[in-house]
C-alpha cells in the first residue's frame, strides 16, 4: 500500500467547512471505498499558514511542505491547510427588472453584478434562471457566477499525502 500525495481548493472561508466540503465531494467522486489518494482519506487538517495567499504560491508552499513539514508528511495524519485569497468564488447575482429588459442573459448579468473590488474578474456564469417578456427579453431572475481575483480570502487549500 502506497500513498498519493494530493492538493484541493475549496472556496469558503470558514475552514471547517471548506474541509468538510472538500472531504465529501472528494468521496463522492471517488467513493467510500478507501485508499482513494486524496483528501477523502483525511478526518483532520491543521492550518498551516491562517494569512491567505494567492492560489499559485499556495499550491507552490504544498508542494515544498508536503514531504518535509512533520504537521502533514504522515499519510495517515492531518490534511494541512493553507488560506488562499483571490482564488475562484461563487457569487449570486440578483437581475433586478427594468424597463425594455435585457437582450441576453450575459447583458442581464453584468448589469446586476455591481461594482467589484480591485483584481476581482467575471469568469463565467454556472447557473440561473430569468423570466422573459413577450419580447424574448428577459424580465427578472438570478445567476451564480465565479469570480476570481482580488486579495479577499476566498477558500483552502488543503494538501497532503493519502493512502492509495
Amino acid at each position: 500500500m502506497g500513498s498519493q500525495d494530493f492538493a484541493t481548493y475549496q472556496p469558503g472561508a470558514d475552514a471547517k467547512q471548506a474541509f468538510a466540503a472538500a472531504v465529501e465531494e472528494a468521496r463522492y467522486e471517488y467513493g467510500h471505498r478507501g485508499y482513494t489518494g486524496t483528501i477523502a482519506e483525511k478526518y483532520e487538517f491543521t492550518v498551516i499558514q491562517a494569512t491567505p495567499i494567492p492560489l499559485d504560491a499556495a499550491r507552490k508552499l504544498a508542494a515544498e511542505l508536503v514531504y518535509s513539514d512533520p504537521r502533514v508528511e504522515d499519510k495517515w495524519g492531518p490534511a494541512g491547510a493553507i488560506a488562499v485569497s483571490g482564488g475562484p468564488h461563487l457569487r449570486e447575482v440578483v437581475i433586478e427588472a427594468r424597463a425594455g429588459g435585457y437582450a441576453t442573459f450575459e447583458e442581464a448579468i453584468a448589469a446586476n453584478l455591481g461594482d467589484l473590488p480591485e483584481g476581482v474578474t467575471f469568469e463565467r456564469e454556472t447557473g440561473g434562471s430569468y423570466e422573459q417578456d413577450t419580447r424574448g427579453r428577459i424580465k427578472s431572475g438570478w445567476a451564480t457566477v465565479w469570480l476570481s481575483g482580488g486579495t479577499a480570502h476566498t477558500g483552502w487549500l488543503f494538501f497532503g499525502s493519502a493512502p492509495s
